[in-house]
């Protein structure tokens, strides 16, 4: 993955963020019981305020 290594570490958190959520949601199927029971996203701290 070299690619992964030439973005700044914003992105690159980001892009590893997108990836697991995609495993997860992959990883869930068809399974509408489990979909259910996935939590809300907690707000990142620090971000209120921002302009």
């Amino acid at each position: 993955m070299d690619e992964d290594e030439d973005q700044c570490p914003v992105h690159y958190g980001v892009a590893v963020g997108i990836d697991l959520v995609v495993r997860k949601l992959a990883a869930l199927g068809d399974d509408p019981e489990l979909f259910a029971r996935i939590p809300d996203p907690v707000p990142a701290s620090g971000g209120e305020g921002r302009e």
